[in-house]
């Protein structure tokens, strides 16, 4: 075996015995956070605008490619809104072996969440919600060498506004989290 294959690619070689490193060839695991928002949404927004976002960096320092599943997650948002809002928040998750992804806007296979009180409603009412937060999961094919850079973006966009002193949106943090394995020969 070449020694370019033995030396920190899962391979223990001991008084003429090769052995497994598990450490080596193992799961590798990630993750990363960042401040969220919260407080007032002020005007209508018409368009999806970012808020904030969080990046993470996987580097394959392994001889072998990596298949690598990453996800988007936060622990809550909680949107709370007087008579005549429609609000939408999308989270989306981009990733790529190629420098920084780009930052596209949300589209058909991202995760939203979405609140509604029409303007009929009683005058004093509101309505909150508050739901957990998880993107599907993406998977990208990482080669010795390659880095993998993983974004995870918060947006909002108001589809109807009316200005409330109720109206308020909680988003504590988000987050990105990877696992990469080795791809089977």
């Amino acid at each position: 075996m070449p020694a370019v294959c033995v030396g920190d690619c899962g391979f223990l070689v001991d008084a003429g015995s090769l052995a497994l490193d598990w450490a080596t060839l193992g799961a590798k695991t990630g993750r990363a956070t960042a401040t969220g928002y919260t407080g007032a949404p002020a005007r209508n927004e018409p368009e999806f605008v970012p808020l904030t976002s969080v990046r993470l960096l996987y580097t394959n320092n392994t001889c072998r490619t990596q298949s690598v599943e990453y996800q988007g997650f936060a622990p809550f948002i909680r949107m709370r809104m007087g008579p005549g809002n429609n609000w939408s928040r999308a989270f989306v998750v981009v990733g790529s072996t190629d420098g920084d992804p780009d930052l596209r806007g949300p589209h058909n296979g991202d995760t939203y969440v979405r609140a509604n009180w029409t303007s009929h409603q009683p005058a004093g009412s509101y309505n909150d919600i508050s739901v957990p937060v998880q993107t599907q999961i993406y998977t990208a094919r990482v080669a010795p060498g390659q880095t993998l850079t993983m974004r995870h973006i918060y947006y909002w966009k108001t589809d109807f506004f009316t200005r409330h002193d109720i109206n308020w949106v909680n988003l504590p943090w988000i987050g990105i989290r990877y696992r990469a394995l080795p791809v089977g020969a």
